[in-house]
């Protein structure tokens, strides 16, 4: 029968497009001890931290995975209204390093986009950059790109041009290297397990098997453990740089005019990213001088 392990599906997104809910309707929780994870209100996050849920019954339609334990992994958005980009990412990335030390089985990913937003904003592709750099090309047969908030959709909006445009423009390059769609198209349990089924079927696929792609990690796994490199040497955090750097050049090109009150906001704005990026730089060089002094000394 072999061990048991624990099969993780990270659940990733944008704030509020949905992510606790979904582990919460797909886990049925509160249950058994556990609690439900807390869901924030408005546009306020309230994931400040990895959230985990272990969901029981799932697996009884797939004897290969009966004997493990499956759980979801509830992370907090790049756009997170505390937290900065650089303290999610290294919250992210040391879970995902530990969960891969451990031996956990990689089940597969869920990215959630709220379709109720209507456009693509500079923020939500940062998300997507980041998500893509996070997960690489190999492992992209794992994710699954769930649009949610069917149920909010008025005569007047279109959602079916906000889905059609998420899959031919924004996740079109992912979708080619294996990704997939769905739709949650209610907030209710047997919509969830539809999307957590597609997830196990993936999975179980023997031609996946054939492949040898069970075993495929997230590039920011490899790039930890295999290939033991810092976080900010992975591609994730080279990607973030650039992201806060050219959204910090966009801002001081726009830094002339406006009210006091718009003034003070965009000077706010731009001292956190710039004390973002010298974090992030800091990190850089910390690390770096850490090298060097262990490669002087095994000289």
């Amino acid at each position: 029968m072999g061990e048991s392990r624990r099969f993780i599906i990270p659940v990733m997104g944008m704030t509020k497009a949905g992510k606790s809910s979904f582990i919460n309707t797909v886990a049925s929780l509160p249950k058994d001890g556990q609690p439900k994870l807390e869901v924030g209100t408005a546009m306020v996050s309230c994931t400040k931290k990895l959230q985990i849920a272990e969901a029981e019954g799932l697996f009884s339609k797939y004897p290969s995975l009966e004997k493990h334990r499956l759980q979801f992994v509830d992370t907090p958005g790049f756009d997170d209204t505390d937290l900065p980009d650089y303290e999610i990412l290294q919250l992210i990335a040391d879970h995902l390093k530990a969960s891969c030390r451990k031996g956990d089985i990689l089940g597969g990913v869920l990215y959630l986009h709220d379709l109720s937003r209507d456009g693509f904003t500079g923020t939500a592709k940062k998300n997507l950059k980041l998500f893509d750099n996070l997960c690489g090309e190999n492992s992209m047969f794992k994710v699954i790109f769930v649009t949610t908030k069917w149920e909010r959709r008025s005569v007047k909006e279109n959602y079916e041009a906000r889905e059609k445009e998420l899959k031919d423009v924004h996740w079109e390059s992912m979708i080619n290297l294996g990704a997939a769609t769905m739709r949650l198209e209610k907030e209710d349990h047997a919509s969830a397990i539809e999307i957590v089924d597609e997830v196990l079927r993936r999975y179980v696929n023997p031609k996946n098997r054939e492949k040898k792609l069970l075993d495929q990690v997230l590039q920011i796994q490899r790039e930890l453990v295999a290939e033991k490199k810092y976080l900010p040497q992975t591609e994730a955090a080279k990607s973030l740089l650039g992201e806060l750097e050219a959204h910090a050049k966009i801002l001081k090109a726009g830094s002339q005019g406006g009210t006091f009150e718009d003034m003070k906001e965009h000077d706010e704005k731009l001292g956190k990213l710039e004390r973002q990026i010298a974090e992030v730089k800091l990190n850089i060089s910390q690390r770096a001088g850490s090298f060097l002094k262990r490669w002087f000394r095994s000289l």
